[in-house]
């Protein structure tokens, strides 16, 4: 055979195989972006479910229901909530309730993280519940607000969290003296608090 026809057959032979291996790598490509795009559909369908509405409306299930839908608090809730002195109740305009967290520790006992928000900052509360109907405890685990520092009060304060689990909680509690001068500095005392069984929630003593 020619060296010429040859060339020809095995540059045709050639060009089959990496059309092969580009369309494969297409369809590949497809089939990869059609997965993500469903696997993002069913994220967002999950996202819109909405928790159903507890039938009980003097359960901690249906107060957490209210504030994860935004809607108004009843007399009850408000009532409850005023007597735990973390925060102004009832809400106006400026000031808004939410849950950060929710979770159970126990068949008696669950947890909810409830950030106060306003205008200038914001507090969380985390508040151990005992069979859906009576707070046992509240810890003050966050707060952070605009700055008010002065030539009298210079130093600034706020407090963070990490939760390590779901019964041991780490504050932060920083304490910037100084604040925003050259002489700034961030001292931060930690405390860890763990949530008892009994919903109690004990600061640990340190060694």
């Amino acid at each position: 055979m020619p060296t010429s026809k040859l060339l020809v057959i095995l540059s045709i032979s050639f060009l089959s195989c990496n059309y092969g291996q580009v369309n494969k790598q297409h369809t590949g490509a497809a089939r990869t972006d059609t997965m993500q795009k469903k696997e993002t559909e069913i994220s967002k369908e999950a996202g819109n479910q909405k928790m159903p509405i507890p039938a009980d409306t003097t359960s901690s299930d249906y107060l957490i229901y209210l504030l994860k839908n935004d809607m108004p608090l009843t007399g009850y809730w408000t009532q409850q909530l005023k007597k735990l002195d973390a925060f102004a109740i009832p809400l106006d305009s400026t000031t808004r309730l939410s849950v950060t967290r929710d979770w159970t520790i126990n068949d008696s006992i669950s947890v909810v993280i409830l950030q106060y928000s306003t205008n200038v900052g914001g507090d969380e509360f985390l508040l151990t519940v005992k069979n859906k109907r009576q707070f046992i405890a509240r810890v003050h685990i966050s707060n952070e607000y605009d700055s008010d520092v002065s030539e009298e009060n210079p130093d600034y304060y706020y407090t963070e969290y990490q939760m390590i689990d779901d019964r041991k909680i780490k504050l932060l509690l920083h304490k910037i003296k100084n604040y925003d001068t050259d002489k700034e500095k961030d001292v931060v005392t930690i405390e860890h608090w763990t949530i008892q069984s009994n919903g109690k929630v004990l600061k640990n003593k340190m060694l």
